[in-house]
């Protein structure tokens, strides 16, 4: 992902770089014309090089078009639309710039589609319903268990709303039906063997799961009626340790003779004849505190198909969560110190058990979740 942004980073760099002359040379007519027409129209060259990169962008996406019109219209209707939609905007843009004439008298003569208007239209109603018809037949495979095909429908339903129509045929309802068809529900039972031991872990691991589906998973804590779970998930708390507040304390003195005024020695004529240094020396203490404290949680998890009640998946889940922070307080002359620390104010002190344990559930809930994520379940 990395070398592939790098890519496009240094490809754009060489195109900013580019003349216009050298972009047309190389087939990129749109900016070529973008540049033209940010630079001095006075001049004749320009003027033709503008009207040239025009036409040869023209040219070839009418080419283009007539190419994809040939070969297979009834799947091509998404590029002919594209090139029909570049070749509008073109237009319109070089209209705002109209008329363009260069200080001898010449006026740029531009090829005009004149009915791109209606040929746009009518490619965006055909690439609305080519993409219409291959949801209802991705959605065919869906309502006979593949998930897949499902989530594919989904998503020309949703590339058919964004780009062609906002409403299209029966599309909204045949997205909700694609997104129900392509979500997996997932009921989470949480063992309480270690309940007494911690209530409080449990009682927030059993919270925020409904803030998590995403990925085309949907997560239960408490069975719903109306809904027909694919796989059930058991959550088996085998350890959960949390230890001691561990508070350390160091303190440190520096000290310093500061030059607080000078003994001056005078001659006979009342002229100073020597300057003497006064020194006073000066302390300054640091004190540092750091309280640390850690909890950790190691969870069985399996993974039972609904239905079957057969397990399908099943892992061992760690998750922990430390504590650790300095608080640095300064007594004393701070004259004193050869370099001045950042002070932490407040009372030192850690989290309280709850506190950690909070937290330790929520980094073990997504680690939980991140698991579900990793395997695929399009079944």
């Amino acid at each position: 992902m990395r070398i592939r942004f790098l890519l496009f980073y240094l490809f754009s760099l060489i195109s900013a770089c580019s003349s216009p002359e050298d972009l047309i040379k190389a087939g990129r007519y749109d900016i070529a014309i973008r540049r033209y027409s940010q630079k001095n129209l006075d001049k004749p060259e320009n003027v033709r090089g503008l009207e040239y990169a025009f036409k040869s962008a023209q040219n070839r996406d009418l080419e283009l078009a007539s190419i994809l019109l040939t070969a297979k219209p009834d799947v091509n209707w998404p590029e002919i639309h594209g090139i029909y939609l570049r070749i509008q905007t073109r237009q319109s843009k070089m209209a705002e710039q109209m008329p363009v004439r260069d200080r001898n008298g010449y006026t740029a003569q531009f090829e005009w589609l004149a009915n791109i208007d209606s040929l746009e239209f009518a490619a965006r109603e055909h690439a609305a319903d080519q993409l219409y018809e291959a949801a209802l037949a991705q959605l065919d495979s869906a309502r006979l268990g593949d998930r897949y095909a499902a989530r594919t429908a989904y998503d020309q339903l949703c590339r058919l709303e964004k780009n062609y129509f906002p409403a299209w045929q029966e599309a909204a309802e045949l997205k909700k039906e694609a997104k129900k068809l392509g979500t997996v529900f997932i009921l989470v039972n949480l063992d309480q063997g270690l309940a007494f031991n911690s209530p409080y872990f449990m009682q927030e691991l059993n919270l925020g799961w409904h803030l998590s589906n995403q990925h085309w998973q949907v997560f239960h804590t408490a069975q719903d009626a109306d809904t027909n779970y694919d796989y059930v998930a058991n959550l088996d708390v085998e350890s959960l340790d949390v230890s001691f507040e561990n508070r350390s304390e160091f303190i440190r003195t520096e000290e310093k003779d500061i030059e607080t005024g000078q003994k001056l020695t005078y001659d006979s004529t009342g002229q100073v004849v020597d300057r003497t240094p006064i020194y006073e020396k000066v302390q300054a203490s640091i004190t540092e505190i750091r309280i640390t404290k850690s909890a950790y949680v190691r969870i069985r998890l399996e993974l039972m198909d609904a239905e079957s009640r057969l397990v399908r998946y099943w892992d061992t889940i760690t998750a922990d969560e430390n504590f650790d922070k300095t608080w640095v307080t300064i007594s004393g002359d701070r004259r004193a110190l050869s370099s001045l620390p950042m002070e932490t104010f407040g009372i030192p002190s850690g989290p309280t058990d709850w506190d950690i344990v909070r937290l330790l559930a929520d980094n073990a809930r997504w680690s939980v979740l991140n698991w579900f994520y990793e395997i695929d379940l399009r079944r």
